[in-house]
């Protein structure tokens, strides 16, 4: 039954009449699993473009080399963006509106990202503040903190997104590394950490272990998940590539395992356990 991100009423009633309870949780949360993973890693897909953006300089840059490097790489990348200085450490990108079609690596963009520099013990810190970014089915508000050194990447979030009227609130701690170094954040990454999020169905709590995602995907193409749900209840999802639109995602936690193919738009397809 296909069907993106916030689930399906229609799906929801059928298996309940059907009593389809696997144990520790039923069909039903198995499948909620999945949609809301889709759902907040599409969220986070939008936020890794991001970081791509306001990490295009090199370690060791003084701040206004840094920023003019940043300036650059918009102007070459975006260039229907608009880039303004704010102060010695900031700027402001401006995507316009989606009327404008301002496309990033093939990807449609509207909304605001304010960037401020700072040197620390720890490594240079990029603070964004997101103001009414969409791709048209997404919009997030929030800030996101990338702590940078030359071997990973520390982002700390805070974000509100809106996907089909519906309202999540994100936070979430995760330490990125590059898959292809040569190819930098464009050609997947390596991620662990964690992220929490509420929304109409409740609280949810995600440990990241070793996945790898790319930022065209809305799931990891590899690794594994440990999901806490509203109920107290937990799944473990584990991610295999199918192909070059399709994931396997294998969710346990119940009597039986359930297995989903979900493509690179968000499609969710339910499909027997092997």
């Amino acid at each position: 039954m296909p069907h993106a991100y916030f689930g399906s009423t229609a799906l929801v009633l059928i298996t309940t009449v059907a009593g389809c309870d696997l144990g520790g949780v039923t069909a039903t949360e198995m499948r909620m699993a999945v949609d809301e993973t889709v759902a907040t890693g599409q969220a986070e897909s939008m936020q890794t473009d991001i970081i791509e953006i306001s990490t295009s300089f090199t370690l060791g840059d003084a701040f206004n080399s840094a920023l003019l490097n940043i300036e650059a790489f918009v102007n070459s990348q975006a260039p229907c963006s608009t880039v303004t200085p704010t102060g010695e450490r900031g700027l402001v990108i401006d995507f316009g509106d989606l009327d404008d079609a301002c496309t990033y690596r093939g990807r449609t963009y509207a909304g605001t990202i304010t960037i401020e520099l700072e040197d620390t013990p720890d490594g240079v810190v990029v603070h964004h503040s997101l103001a009414a970014l969409t791709n048209g089915k997404l919009t997030i508000d929030g800030d996101a903190d990338v702590t940078w050194t030359s071997e990973s990447r520390r982002v700390q979030t805070d974000l509100t997104f809106v996907r089909d009227d519906s309202t999540t609130e994100l936070t979430a701690d995760r330490t990125i590394k590059l898959l292809d170094d040569a190819a930098g954040l464009a050609g997947g990454i390596i991620v662990d950490g964690e992220r929490q999020w509420t929304n109409q169905r409740g609280e949810f709590d995600l440990t990241i272990a070793s996945v790898e995602m790319r930022p065209v995907d809305p799931v990891p193409q590899a690794g594994s998940y440990h999901l806490a749900l509203p109920n107290g209840g937990a799944v473990d999802l584990a991610f295999t590539r199918i192909d070059s639109d399709t994931i396997e995602v294998r969710v346990s936690g119940g009597r039986r395992d359930r297995v989903f193919h979900v493509s690179t738009t968000g499609t969710v397809d339910a499909l027997d356990a092997g």
